[in-house]
């Protein structure tokens, strides 16, 4: 059962039938109420810390607008660049460009925060979301998630690399085969497009959403029989911490799994416990 609410302290006193009484009243799991009747601290922290995860997993399940009728879109969803606009998913060596933004994508001069007009500006705009970046990977460690490093085998894969490690539940591995395959699915799946800017080529970066990438994401539902829904977490251009939602269309339960943007570098991530 989901923790409705995140979970509280429990005393270093706690008895069996205070641990009974607390998950009956879900302020504990069953799982922290057999783990701290044990006296094993070890196992009552590893509970408190997947119990945790659970709750922040729920509050997320909450204020996604495919579960709840009453959220109107996804506020903190990037949106689409515009029909015919600048907006490249391509980097290169010579070009200097804000790839760290939420969607993983360089946005046009005109997107740009408000002030960036050397590059001075923009390095230190990057060193700010650096150190964001990094405080929300801490947040995510002590709140009971643990991230699942990738190579993203070299050619900006990562994001698929941790979509297959999700559907396979298998962290093992980067699964590169599968994955180099799904990623030749969606360079077919872009051809054809007028607009250059449009196109995902072999190697080019992946943004963190818009309709490609949904699509990505539900081919791998189909292709492995998962439901998923991705909750991907960043720092947005403000420096502060955001989220948006993909995939998931499909009737019945939906899974929720999560993601984490670490300024355009994509890893998977799992509440503790799960990496074996």
């Amino acid at each position: 059962m989901k923790p409705l609410s995140s979970p509280r302290p429990a005393p270093a006193t706690l008895s069996p039938a205070d641990a009974d009484q607390l998950a009956h009243r879900n302020l504990l799991t069953k799982e922290q109420a057999t783990a701290w009747k044990s006296g094993n601290d070890v196992a009552a922290r590893a509970a408190d810390d997947r119990a945790l995860a659970q709750a922040i997993l729920a509050s997320l399940e909450a204020m996604d607008p495919l579960d709840n009728p009453k959220a109107k879109g996804d506020p903190h969803r990037p949106a689409d660049p515009p029909s015919g606009g600048t907006t490249s998913t391509k980097t290169t060596k010579t070009t200097k460009t804000a790839t760290d933004t939420p969607t993983g994508k360089a946005p046009a001069t005109s997107s740009q925060p408000t002030g960036f007009i050397d590059e001075k500006n923009m390095a230190d705009y990057k060193v700010l979301q650096l150190a964001a970046t990094e405080r929300l990977e801490t947040w995510l460690h002590l709140n009971g998630f643990d991230i699942v490093s990738n190579t993203g085998s070299g050619e900006n894969n990562c994001l698929i690399i941790s979509l297959v490690q999700h559907a396979k539940k298998d962290y093992s591995s980067e699964h590169l085969a599968e994955v180099r395959d799904i990623r030749q699915a969606l360079v077919d799946h872009c051809k054809g497009r007028d607009d250059p800017q449009k196109k995902l080529g072999q190697g080019d970066q992946l943004p963190g959403s818009g309709a490609d990438i949904d699509w990505l994401v539900n081919q791998i539902n189909d292709q492995y029989g998962r439901n998923m829904r991705v909750a991907v977490v960043c720092i947005g251009t403000n420096n502060e911490p955001t989220y948006h939602h993909l995939g998931g269309r499909k009737s019945g339960e939906v899974e929720r799994v999560m993601i984490f943007d670490k300024s355009g570098h994509f890893e998977a991530v799992v509440p503790r416990g799960t990496l074996k």
